[in-house]
């Protein structure tokens, strides 16, 4: 299965990212990154999955904490 890319978000076009330091645009570029590539593709899995300490996926937990 090959993921898709959701389109341009258009409030990365806005203004607002002047204010921002590039850390938190470097920050934020990462995140959705991680959101994109990883926990995309597992979130049907997430969502139907068990309700148990143990039921949500490591690869996915293991990316979030890195």
């Amino acid at each position: 299965m090959t993921a898709t890319r959701s389109p341009a978000r258009q409030a990365d076009r806005l203004y607002h990212d002047l204010l921002s330091s590039a850390e938190t645009r470097e920050v934020r570029d990462r995140v959705r990154k991680v959101a994109a590539d990883v926990v995309a593709p597992a979130a049907f899995r997430i969502a139907n999955g068990d309700e148990r300490v143990d039921g949500f996926p490591r690869d996915v937990f293991g990316a979030l904490a890195g």
